[in-house]
């Protein structure tokens, strides 16, 4: 969780304040919007995603794509070893 401030009030705007969360998927910056029904969360892992993630209907959690990039990363060490 964490908080975003847009003041615009100098531009003659107002000051926006919302909670916010991470995507689980991308890592994407989400409002939250006061009286917003609730948060898009995945069907198979139950974290908060993005719209952008909720549209392609897949569950690849960030963390996941990472420990697949270190695995690969470190396979080919070994292979540039032998």
């Amino acid at each position: 969780m964490g908080y975003l401030m847009i003041d615009n009030r100098v531009a003659g705007g107002k000051l926006q304040e919302y909670d916010t969360c991470s995507c689980v998927h991308c890592q994407a910056v989400i409002k939250i919007v006061r009286g917003q029904k609730r948060i898009i969360g995945c069907w198979r892992c139950a974290g908060p995603v993005c719209e952008a993630c909720a549209r392609r209907g897949r569950c690849e959690p960030f963390f996941r794509k990472v420990e697949q990039q270190l695995s690969r990363q470190r396979f080919l060490r070994q292979i540039e070893g032998t």
